[in-house]
């Protein structure tokens, strides 16, 4: 089933103790997967990684970017083609108004697409910069799990549960942006299959696709990891502070202004010209350290919408209006 259409090699032998990672993209994302892979590639100059790009096709140009960027390192890139037959039946569960195609469920085919002699590899979301060495995180334990994430930013709303009849008392629901994948537990338990059956089962059930899946298949057989290695944007979030258990707040709060991977969930993402996110200098700074430095941030509101916003921030100043807060912290600058 493996079919590697391209490989960029720059260690002659294959080395086992590689950090093995994954990503998903198509030509429309490589941009923010080239400059997610470049914070990765700057913050782990001292591991030996080695990637794979998973994707039903990519053109010549795009492929080439991401060459370079994995030759500015040192990188071995690998890009893995997958055969769309394996996603039969699964457009069921895409539905009108989502913003996924079915590249969402890329990853659940991993352990049948990957090199067999590969037992472990870390997942990542196109959507997030890599702030730290990731050498801890790919070292975390996960022998008897199927793989290890961390809970999801609305973990708390019952209708997670109750929706995929999952029991709240058992598990807590976990986001899908970065998974440590034990891969040689998801070959030895059929997990793709069992991801497939539940796909084909319940697909009107399945709005979060992949991530949905993961969590009803694998609900006993998940490792949670710190709040640090996936730290989402509803956890900065004025509204969610009084959601969340004491434990959950302090640690939110001790790695507030520095944590190891930040995702961009939710519609403020940073490459939008509009997106103020406090996090939004760290995807700045890697972009112009990137092959995509000169790329335009995209528009994403229109003419309309931003006289609104500019006669709501005069009112707001002149304090005819009192601004709502939507973040517990204001931007912090990188670099």
């Amino acid at each position: 089933m493996i079919k590697i259409i391209d490989s960029f090699y720059l260690n002659e032998f294959f080395d086992m103790k590689k950090i093995n990672v994954l990503v998903c993209t198509d030509d429309n994302y490589v941009p923010q997967c080239g400059i997610m892979l470049t914070s990765l590639f700057v913050n782990n100059k001292s591991n030996n990684l080695q990637i794979f790009v998973l994707s039903e096709e990519i053109n010549e140009n795009n492929k080439r970017l991401l060459f370079n960027t994995a030759n500015n390192y040192g990188v071995d890139m690998h890009f893995v083609s997958i055969d769309k037959d394996m996603l039969q039946g699964f457009d069921n569960t895409i539905k009108l108004g989502d913003h996924v195609s079915l590249a969402a469920y890329y990853r659940l085919f991993c352990s049948n697409i990957l090199p067999q002699d590969i037992d472990k590899v870390l997942y990542l979301d196109c959507d997030i910069i890599i702030n730290t060495n990731i050498a801890d995180l790919y070292n975390y334990n996960i022998d008897n799990y199927a793989l290890a994430g961390v809970i999801d930013e609305n973990y708390f709303f019952s209708e997670y549960y109750d929706r995929l009849d999952l029991d709240r008392n058992v598990i807590t629901y976990i986001n899908s942006g970065v998974l440590l994948i034990n891969l040689n537990y998801w070959r030895k338990y059929n997990v793709t299959s069992r991801c497939v059956d539940c796909v084909h089962s319940i697909p009107q059930k399945l709005l979060f696709h992949d991530q949905d899946t993961l969590n009803v298949v694998l609900k006993n057989e998940i490792n949670y990891l710190p709040i640090t290695w996936n730290f989402q944007t509803a956890f900065l979030y004025c509204i969610n502070q009084e959601k969340y258990e004491e434990n959950i707040l302090k640690e939110i709060n001790s790695i507030i202004n520095n944590p190891s991977i930040i995702h961009y969930t939710g519609t403020s993402k940073p490459w939008f010209s509009s997106c103020y996110h406090p996090y939004k200098n760290y995807y700045l700074y890697y972009k112009a350290m990137s092959e995509w430095r000169d790329w335009k941030l995209i528009r994403s509101e229109s003419s309309v919408s931003k006289i609104k916003r500019a006669f709501y921030n005069i009112f707001c100043y002149l304090g005819i209006l009192k601004k709502k807060e939507t973040y517990i912290i204001k931007p912090i600058m990188k670099g």
